[in-house]
């Protein structure tokens, strides 16, 4: 499901958006839209761990915390969301794009134009690779697939491997294997999940990830001896 959040401090004008945003995205499967009236709630939520939204439209010129303000807020904290701002003046568009916009939309709001900007962005998540959405201390974090090397379990935690850092959640691996069968995942141990595109080698010692060697239990051996992309 998608989730979407509105962020403007005009009632009237929010409920429009989102029934035009609707409109646009409902051929294209299930989304849920949140209404902020101001920076200052969108903020608020964010800080208590409970912004979920992927896709957020901002209106700008708001009073207390501006859509600018917002948005440098979100990205100096580095939450994952996508802005489409929605604004009167094309004031700030070029300082809009430095906090990674996806599009800047003027009002009066383009109906066709609303709907372009929607499909190219439902067009380009759909040609990621993909994601895993995973609570981390409050926070939900949207991961590609494609960045993390490997699962570590530890107790009731689950460690993130990725290239340049190591996250920690709750869960348990036995769920996450059956979520990630198809997608390029194996299990080598019952505590280590791995991702196949980092594999450099499998040997009886370990499975090796470049100079790093994650072992492989008696079990796991006998069935990725038997795989047909490895032995």
């Amino acid at each position: 499901m998608l989730k979407i959040a509105i962020c403007d401090d005009d009632a009237t004008f929010a409920k429009q958006l989102g029934s035009a945003v609707g409109e646009a995205v409902f051929a294209r499967g299930e989304y849920e839209i949140t209404y902020f009236e101001s920076g200052r709630a969108l903020l608020e939520q964010v800080e208590a761990g409970q912004f979920f939204c992927q896709l957020l439209l901002l209106d700008i010129h708001m009073d207390a915390v501006s859509g600018v303000e917002a948005a440098r807020w979100l990205r100096s904290r580095k939450i994952d969301v996508d802005i489409i701002f929605v604004t009167v003046s094309k004031e700030h568009v070029y300082e809009c794009y430095t906090y990674k916009a996806f599009a800047y939309l003027l009002k009066p709001l383009s109906m066709p134009r609303l709907r372009q900007e929607l499909n190219r962005y439902l067009d380009e998540i759909e040609e990621k690779p993909g994601f895993m959405n995973v609570m981390i201390r409050g926070c939900e974090h949207r991961l590609p697939l494609d960045r993390i090397r490997y699962f570590e379990s530890d107790v009731r935690k689950i460690r993130i491997h990725l290239p340049d850092e190591i996250l920690e959640f709750y869960g348990k691996l036995d769920q996450l294997e059956e979520v990630l069968l198809e997608q390029e995942f194996v299990r080598c141990h019952q505590s280590y999940l791995v991702n196949k595109r980092y594999v450099t080698a499998v040997k009886r010692s370990g499975m090796e990830l470049g100079k790093e060697v994650i072992p492989i239990s008696r079990r796991y051996w006998e069935i990725l001896k038997g795989a047909e992309n490895f032995g």
